[in-house]
């Protein structure tokens, strides 16, 4: 996700990492689709609402991680400006919907 130069929230992505029974695999599998956005969007923006109106932020990308609790809650467990679009998540939006999250950042432009 990122901050708009007018302070507007654009989420890009939203990936699902499942947590495997062997710990080997725990960097294997990250998948998207509708249920899971469906599911933590609404939640997602009202944590990044909540947090730009405590910090005032604009022109600002970050990579976010959340733990999803068995009660459906989301629990921040990174804020990360550095890892802006990164595991190869750029890419997978560009081929699946046409869209650059460093294109949208860099041209300030939200998601179609």
């Amino acid at each position: 996700m990122f901050y708009s130069e007018t302070r507007k929230l654009i989420i890009t992505a939203i990936a699902y990492h499942p947590l495997p029974e062997k710990s080997e695999y725990h960097h294997a599998l990250y998948y998207m689709n509708h249920k899971i956005f469906q599911k933590v969007c609404r939640q997602m923006k009202s944590f990044f609402v909540r947090l730009n109106a405590i910090s005032n932020l604009r022109s600002l990308p970050i990579h976010a991680e959340f733990k999803l609790t068995e009660g459906g809650d989301l629990i921040s467990v990174e804020l990360n400006p550095l890892r802006y679009g990164g595991f190869g998540f750029s890419g997978l939006s560009y081929y699946a919907h046409g869209q650059c999250p460093y294109l949208s950042f860099f041209l300030d432009k939200p998601y179609d």
